[in-house]
Parts: structure tokens; C-alpha cells; sequence
């Protein structure tokens, strides 16, 4: 008799700071890669499994750790002590690292009054994130560099630029990658997802079986997942079936992308069902920040003299990220712009029958790097359409 097990995959970006002592020894082992913590503790937060919901740790952790190098002591350790990114220099090697995997990755700092930006820190950005700098002459300049850099997967960041603004440091990193082993067009098909308001929703199935030993797969609990690897890329995805994405992060909490360490080939066939999608996420994250811990940036009290040397103070007004993934039977192709905008402060397998995985539910995906083990992109999938 052939089993058959239903996938709910979840993307693995979530975990939450619940009381974790972060000088633990093993939670330094699965948690301080550049941006998972960070990444974890928001999805935590902001995401569930009755919504679309992406985030890209690395480019928000990027982008902090530009605004770091132009804070005062006090404000930097706030940083570091969530990004896990130490200084300027840990940075530009992450970086490299990520854009040696297939990331694109673009830094800039839109000025309104570009002679204000504190010579030093003008080099440090455009040393170690190799930061254009441009003057910030409305929102059509940032958007157009937007676009560019997204190669078009994101056309607007910002609808409006507010007249107190005075900065805005951006990150951008995007991605074009085909599967190690694509899936046939001929193969997809139509079939029924069921949200989580009960709603059976008609969406378009990628199907592929793998043959025993061609795919690392395991089951965990009440855990389905799967890894796919990207062809000449140490980037690869994780997709997780689970019972409920809600109650599945309470487990990642405590080992983070460690919690897929069991993944390995199997001597089954494997059959994995999962939707297409093409989903965007935009968020504003100042309230996620402020609960997690990174508050002072928020605050009127000369943060960033080393950063601007006007005669008015600047803080962040607010955080914002954008992100776009579409999966299709080629790839995947992945965007995130993360806007910081600074003001004045006047404001578990069988050995005879095949695995049959459905992701048929909402389901959460993972993009990381093989070699820093660093996420890059990971959300819930609550609705494919």
C-alpha cells in the first residue's frame, strides 16, 4: 500500500526570541550566521500562516550594518548584538560571499544634502558595501535605482519621499536561478491548495519524482522537507510540509536552519507536488524592530553624528522591505529592497513505496547559502495566486 503524506511547507526564516540566552554555546552554533537570528525573530512576529509573508534577512542585516558604521558605540552594539554582522569589514565578506553564490547585490545612500555625509563614512560604505551615492532629488531617482538593481522585479520601493526626509540607505540583492534538475512543463498541472480561512483554491502544481539517492528529503515530527539545489550555485531551497506553520516555529526557535541538519538521500522514491507561485511581501518593520531590541536608531539623541554633520539631528524614521519570489519549472527568481529612511528629528520514509509530498496548504520555503549558511529569503506561502 502506498503511503501518502501531505506537506504544509514553511519557509524557515522564523524564529523568535523566546528567552534564549544568547551567550548559549549552541545557540552561537545555529544562530549567529549574519542575519538569521534577525531574520527568524521578525518572521516570528509578522508572519503566519493566513497570509503571504517574505522577508530577506541577509539584506536587512546588510543594510543595518551600513547605518552601524555611522552610529555612536551604544547604538552599534544594539545592532551587532541582533545582525550577528561585527563590523564593516564582516560585512564585505559576507557579501562576497553571497554575490560569489549568485546574489546580486547593490548598496546606495540617497542624500538631500550630500555635503552633510561625514567624509570618513562616505569611504567606509563605499569600501566595504561598495555604496553608490547619489543626491536625493525625489522618489523617481531611488525608484528607477530600484528597478535596475531588482532587474525589474521590483518597480517602486517608495510611493512618496517625505519633505523631513534626509537620507535613505538602501539594499537591494536579487536573484535568476535555474534548478539542478528542472521540472517538466508537461507535468504541471491544476489541482485544489486549501488556505487556512478553509477556502480550496484552484492553483498550477510543479510535479517531480526523484529517483532513491538523487534528493535530500527527511521527516521530523509532524515535518516533511525537501532540499532543491540551484544548478552551478551554492544557493539551494528548503521546502517544509508541516501540520501548522504557526506551531512549527516554536521548533526553529531553539536550533534555527540547524533544525534541517537530518536532511539526507533516501533510498525511496521521492514525488513532490508544490504550487507555483509569485508572491510580494512589504512590510514595515519599525514596531518588529523596537519589540526585538534595536531601538535606539529610532530615537532623537545625535546616533549618527559620525554618519551627518548638519545642524539638525537625524534619526530612522522607518524601516521598510520589499520583497518578490516567483518559483517556476526553470527556477526561481528572488528580489528584496530594504529602504532605511533617516529624517530630522523634528520627526521523518519507507523503503517499498514512493514518498508523495503535496504542498497542498500553506507552506513555508527557505533560500540560503550553502557556504555561510546564511538566509537569504524565506516566507509563507498562505495563497499562491
Amino acid at each position: 500500500m502506498r503511503k501518502f503524506f501531505v506537506l504544509m511547507i514553511a519557509l524557515i526564516l522564523t524564529v523568535p526570541s523566546l528567552g534564549i540566552a544568547k551567550d548559549n554555546e549552541e545557540f552561537h552554533k545555529m544562530m549567529s550566521v549574519p542575519g538569521n537570528y534577525l531574520g527568524f525573530q521578525i518572521l516570528a512576529i509578522e508572519a503566519g500562516n493566513d497570509k503571504n509573508y517574505i522577508i530577506s534577512p541577509t539584506s536587512l542585516a546588510i543594510a543595518l550594518s551600513m547605518l552601524s558604521d555611522g552610529a555612536d558605540e551604544g547604538t552599534k552594539a544594539e545592532i551587532i548584538e541582533e545582525t550577528f554582522i561585527s563590523d564593516a569589514a564582516s560585512a564585505k565578506e559576507l557579501q562576497k560571499s553571497l554575490c560569489d553564490s549568485g546574489i546580486h547585490i547593490a548598496n546606495a545612500l540617497f542624500a538631500r544634502n550630500p555635503g552633510h555625509i561625514q567624509q570618513e563614512y562616505a569611504e567606509c560604505i563605499k569600501d566595504n558595501y561598495n555604496a553608490e551615492l547619489f543626491t536625493l532629488e525625489g522618489i523617481d531617482k531611488y525608484n528607477n535605482w530600484v528597478n535596475e538593481n531588482t532587474h525589474g522585479l521590483i518597480k517602486k520601493a517608495l510611493d512618496s519621499i517625505d519633505s523631513e526626509t534626509e537620507l535613505i540607505l538602501s539594499n537591494v540583492s536579487a536573484l535568476d536561478l535555474q534548478w539542478e534538475k528542472p521540472f517538466e512543463a508537461k507535468d504541471t498541472f491544476e489541482g485544489d491548495f486549501f488556505t487556512d480561512d478553509e477556502q480550496v483554491k484552484q492553483v498550477q502544481y510543479l510535479h517531480q519524482e526523484f529517483r532513491p539517492n538523487e534528493v535530500k528529503y527527511m521527516e521530523k515530527n509532524s515535518c516533511q522537507a525537501i532540499k532543491l539545489n540551484y544548478k552551478d550555485s551554492d544557493l539551494y531551497m528548503i521546502i517544509a510540509s508541516v501540520g501548522s506553520v504557526s506551531s512549527f516555529w516554536s521548533d526553529l526557535v531553539f536550533k534555527g536552519i540547524g533544525y534541517f541538519d537530518d536532511l539526507d538521500y533516501v533510498d525511496d522514491t521521492v514525488i513532490l507536488n508544490v504550487p507555483k507561485f509569485d508572491v510580494s511581501s512589504d512590510t514595515l518593520l519599525k514596531n518588529a524592530l523596537q519589540e526585538i531590541g534595536i531601538c535606539r536608531i529610532f530615537e532623537s539623541d545625535k546616533h549618527f553624528e559620525k554618519m551627518y554633520s548638519g545642524t539638525e539631528d537625524i534619526k530612522v524614521d522607518n524601516i521598510l522591505q520589499k520583497a518578490r519570489v516567483q518559483m517556476d519549472e526553470s527556477g526561481t527568481k528572488a528580489a528584496a529592497v530594504t529602504t532605511i529612511l533617516l529624517e530630522t528629528s523634528s520627526i521523518k520514509i519507507t523503503e517499498d513505496d514512493p514518498i508523495i509530498m503535496n504542498a497542498d496548504h500553506p507552506f513555508v520555503f527557505i533560500i540560503a547559502d550553502e557556504k555561510t549558511n546564511s538566509v537569504c529569503f524565506a516566507g509563507v506561502i498562505a495563497d499562491p495566486q
